[in-house]
């Protein structure tokens, strides 16, 4: 897998051992951790959150031909219990994203890669598996 190839650090690693940066504007804060929980010895990487997120949003969107669906979510992670309405598909997959940057887990550009990769994914599924190459979907004709 490429994430051991380039062996890039996590965020935590990073807020840790900032002082092996050679970059006299970083201070290291050893106990600091990511509020995301534990991410093992994995190096830092496309975000898999936001992979799946993309993917399912931009497959739901085409499925219905609609990305503006509002839609809510109840969770046992969500802040007491409360359910989250989101206006779109792709405004619950970029908050499922920026979940992982809030949390320390990855880096920003990790989520993009991510999100851009989630969304090429579902482009082929629809394209190939999932729509009719050719004539009208089951909602019409759905661009892709």
């Amino acid at each position: 897998m490429t994430k051991f190839v380039f062996n890039a650090w996590r965020p935590a690693t990073a807020i840790r051992e900032a002082d092996t940066d050679d970059n006299p504007n970083t201070v290291a804060d050893p106990s600091w951790a990511p509020r995301g929980g534990g991410i093992g010895a994995n190096p830092e990487h496309w975000s898999g959150h936001s992979i799946f997120s993309a993917a399912a949003a931009a497959i739901l969107a085409g499925y219905f031909c609609n990305d503006a669906i509002s839609f809510s979510l109840t969770t046992d992670s969500a802040p007491g219990g409360g359910a989250r309405t989101y206006p779109s598909f792709s405004a619950a997959a970029a908050e499922a994203g920026h979940s992982r940057v809030v949390g320390g887990v990855h880096f920003e550009f990790s989520n993009q890669a991510g999100l851009a990769t989630g969304r090429a994914i579902a482009q082929e599924i629809l394209a190939h598996k999932l729509l009719r190459e050719h004539g009208p979907t089951h909602f019409g004709s759905c661009p892709l």
